[in-house]
């Protein structure tokens, strides 16, 4: 599992935009939904959870990756520079890959393209890049007479 703000998706300068009042909502935001994730999958039996995280905003006490139902691992990426490049050396290791990230900039794009499609958990590949620019998704709803 992949959330792109606790696991460094902004880079280097992430800590230092992060401290500042008007991304921290971004970073909570974030951590919430890693948290919810975690805490759903974490309830079912027999899972092996791999968490990628930068450090950034680490888990509560009572968070739900200390639930003992599944197995959680931390992946570190404290230092990587490209998440997508990192996700794509990885993935393989992976029975199913669950990214959290942005439409914006391609982002989510780019990070479905660098896993499987076999071991994907989301839309394709196809939907993400049309549904990630209005101009695409317009003229996908006007070919098909929408």
């Amino acid at each position: 599992m992949l959330e792109f703000i606790s696991a460094g998706g902004l880079g280097e300068a992430a800590p230092a935009e992060l401290a500042t009042a008007a991304c921290e909502p971004l970073l909570a935001q974030g951590v919430r939904m890693r948290d919810a994730l975690l805490g759903e999958l974490s309830a079912l039996p027999g899972l092996e959870i791999s968490v990628a995280d930068a450090g950034l905003a680490p888990l509560p006490a009572h968070s739900p990756i200390r639930t003992p139902a599944a197995a959680v691992q931390r992946l570190s990426t404290t230092g990587v520079d490209d998440l997508a490049a990192w996700l794509r050396a990885r993935q393989a290791a992976f029975d199913l890959v669950w990214v959290i990230a942005p439409e914006t900039d391609d982002c989510l794009f780019s990070l479905c393209a660098a896993v499987a499609p076999a071991r994907w958990v989301g839309c394709s590949a196809d939907a993400i890049r049309v549904s990630s620019s209005k101009t695409r998704t317009r003229e996908r709803l006007a070919a098909n007479g929408i």
